[in-house]
């Protein structure tokens, strides 16, 4: 395991999958006996259920909407994430950073590169070492949404916008694209075989 990336973030559009993903990689590694802890961005400390409750039952701006998830996840990685690096635990997180420059950057309007310096204050600068993108249609994501019977999905227009973000992020090192409309197992192999060849 040297050498290999010990914070790793799975992340895409509502419906992509990731979670499922997320769920199946960190299985892979508890298989392996590499010593491993499945997280997720927002709600993965007490703190963070707490803002996620407020999240999901009132209706904010855009702003407060952001700062909520800052604070979720500067929690997150100080209870969390980190503390568990420091015990050489690889950290499989459901959501990061990448998330909020997404969805509030890309998609709702707020400046990018602004951003980038809160994450940067917000992370302690930790950051992921790896990211995997679910990368999928936004029609077929919302369709599988309202299968789900989901309180509430996004529309197609603002998804796309949110998908084009994650795709100008993947150009940086660490992320690695896989194709979200493969089947499950199919996908799961697909990102073994890229952590493999780490």
């Amino acid at each position: 395991m040297k050498d290999k990336p010990q914070y790793i973030a799975f992340e895409g559009i509502d419906g992509a999958g990731k979670t499922t993903q997320a769920k199946l990689f960190q299985s892979f590694l508890a298989s392996i006996n590499i010593k491993s802890l499945l997280t997720k961005e927002p709600g993965g400390t007490p703190v963070g259920i707490k803002i996620k409750e407020i999240l999901l039952e009132n209706k904010v701006y855009k702003e407060t909407e952001l700062l909520l998830f800052l604070a979720d996840r500067s929690q997150h990685i100080r209870e969390v994430v980190k503390p568990n690096i420091e015990k050489n635990f690889i950290v499989v997180s459901d959501r990061s950073l990448y998330s909020t420059i997404a969805y509030q950057g890309f998609g709702k309007g707020i400046d990018v590169k602004f951003l980038h310096k809160l994450s940067s204050f917000t992370n302690n600068k930790l950051f992921p070492q790896l990211v995997f993108l679910i990368d999928m249609q936004p029609e077929v994501c919302v369709m599988r949404c309202k299968k789900r019977d989901k309180e509430k999905s996004e529309s197609i227009s603002f998804l796309k916008k949110v998908r084009e973000g994650y795709l100008k992020l993947s150009e940086k090192k660490t992320f690695f694209i896989v194709d979200g409309q493969k089947d499950i197992a199919t996908l799961h192999e697909d990102i073994v075989k890229i952590w493999n060849k780490l």
